[in-house]
């Protein structure tokens, strides 16, 4: 224990530096939480939309037939909205002997199985 005036103030304020320091770390957690929280929300609020148009896709996929461009068109709407989709997170799509796709998390979890959205949700 210190026995001198002059090395208890300076252990005090020591201590109250530490606890400066350590509600700095929390202050900016708290903020960067809530950055993280934030842009969670804006990205499921940007995959449910594009699973629904992908479903829409896929029911009006199956009625062209292949090699019209109509069906064409369509292709190309889905890979704009796979591309969307993997940049929120990673995917594997299988695709149906009727030219339906579905899609389903890394971890195997249905986003998209033929005409049924699972919808996603957050809650921070």
């Amino acid at each position: 224990m210190p026995s001198s005036n002059g090395t208890q103030t300076a252990a005090v304020l020591s201590a109250e530096d530490l606890v400066q320091s350590v509600r700095g770390a929390a202050q900016t957690l708290g903020t960067t939480l809530n950055a993280v929280n934030m842009a969670i929300s804006y990205e499921v609020a940007a995959l449910n939309p594009a699973l629904y148009q992908l479903r829409d896709l896929n029911v009006n996929r199956r009625d062209f037939g292949g090699g019209t461009l109509q069906s064409a068109q369509i292709d190309e709407k889905i890979d704009g909205l796979l591309d969307q989709i993997s940049d929120i997170l990673d995917t594997r799509v299988a695709v149906s002997s009727n030219g339906s796709i579905s899609i389903y998390t890394a971890n195997g979890a249905a986003l998209l199985e033929g005409d049924y959205v699972q919808d996603v949700k957050f809650s921070p």
